[in-house]
């Protein structure tokens, strides 16, 4: 199938759509000479792009390794940008909760839009929800989308007006982003979730159930149970 595509069905009916937007990219490993065409040996490349999946602007260090600045620090990527990212679509309105931990003024566990989608019109509602494990002095709380503590990459659907549930769990322990957005088409909405992370490889697990209890069962025989806590930690004294 071109492009690639996945559909899973619950009872007949479509739940999720995998790469509806052909937004599936995976970098591959290369170093500077094997990306850029020209003589880098002394650390001058002509910078001319090779392939499509080029996205961001890397300079070269007199090593000829990738270098980027993120947050006043140079990081270094002797093989290159390696990221990967794909597109989950819902064919239906659904209600979307999930990839902690971070904080909510609403106190709902729903998740907001990053994106609004019409047509080919794209507007940027905010910055996509980040899953990255630290501890952050002075934390905002009524910022949803920076991460806190853990990251769990896991994300759930439920619609009470459809029957069917889906979860989807991300396998990658890397730097990730997570687009949510609301896709206006004649006659009906769709959300979706776009996820990016920063390197590794592309495995994903799609559980559909008939219940949010059901797929709380099937998440859970995937991720592993909590076992029980120890006796002086339930009150006793």
């Amino acid at each position: 199938m071109k492009p690639f595509k996945v559909e899973a069905y619950l009872n007949g009916q479509l739940l999720v759509t995998v790469n509806e937007r052909s937004l599936l990219n995976m970098e591959f490993e290369r170093n500077a000479r094997e990306h850029f065409r020209g003589n880098c040996s002394i650390g001058v490349c002509n910078k001319v792009q090779v392939d499509s999946t080029y996205k961001f602007s890397f300079d070269i260090s007199p090593q000829n390794e990738f270098t980027e600045m993120f947050d006043g620090k140079v990081e270094k990527a002797q093989m290159g940008p390696r990221a990967i990212s794909l597109d989950f679509e819902f064919p239906h309105r659904v209600d979307l909760s999930g990839i902690p931990e971070r904080t909510s003024t609403k106190g709902g566990i729903g998740l907001d839009d990053t994106l609004r989608i019409e047509q080919s019109d794209i507007e940027v509602l905010s910055d996509p929800y980040r899953l990255f494990n630290l501890d952050v002095f002075e934390y905002q709380a009524n910022d949803t989308y920076l991460g806190l503590y853990g990251s769990v990459p896991y994300l759930a659907s439920y619609s009470p007006s459809h029957q069917g549930c889906v979860g989807l769990y991300w396998l990658n322990a890397a730097e990730t982003w997570v687009d949510i957005y609301t896709s206006k088409k004649p006659h009906r909405e769709q959300r979706g979730a776009i996820w990016s992370s920063e390197t590794n490889v592309l495995e994903f697990a799609i559980m559909l159930a008939s219940s949010p209890k059901e797929l709380i069962q099937k998440f859970t025989s995937v991720s592993g149970r909590a076992g029980l806590p120890p006796y002086f930690a339930i009150g006793f004294h």
